[in-house]
């Protein structure tokens, strides 16, 4: 599955069209120091981060895409940076893991 239909998931709203990529895993966290760490290329991450720095740490792990959790709003630096850097972000009301699992199985992505 591909970021982009991704966000035709039910409940999901598209914040920034990024660059297409293929989702290949999912990650759920809000330690940002963590997740550039555990983060592996073409991950679907799952956070509450709504910022720049989030943005920052998408693009260093070139994560396929970043999914705003809880209904969190994205501040407008974030999608800015998002849109420069070709990052995909996505907004859900889910809370982190059950955003990744409702992907997973639109996908057919074992987690």
């Amino acid at each position: 599955m591909t970021n982009k239909e991704a966000a035709g998931t039910a409940g999901f709203t598209v914040l920034c069209a990024g660059e297409e990529r293929t989702i290949r895993s999912f990650y759920c966290c809000d330690l940002l120091s963590h997740v550039m760490g555990q983060v592996l290329e073409d991950t679907c991450w799952c956070t509450v981060m709504g910022n720049i720095n989030t943005i920052a740490v998408a693009t260093l792990t070139e994560a396929a895409c970043v999914v705003l959790c809880h209904g969190i709003p994205a501040t407008e630096e974030m999608l800015r940076r998002a849109e420069e850097n070709g990052i995909t972000v996505l907004s859900t009301n889910m809370a982190e893991f059950d955003a990744a699992v409702a992907l997973a199985k639109a996908g057919g992505i074992a987690l």
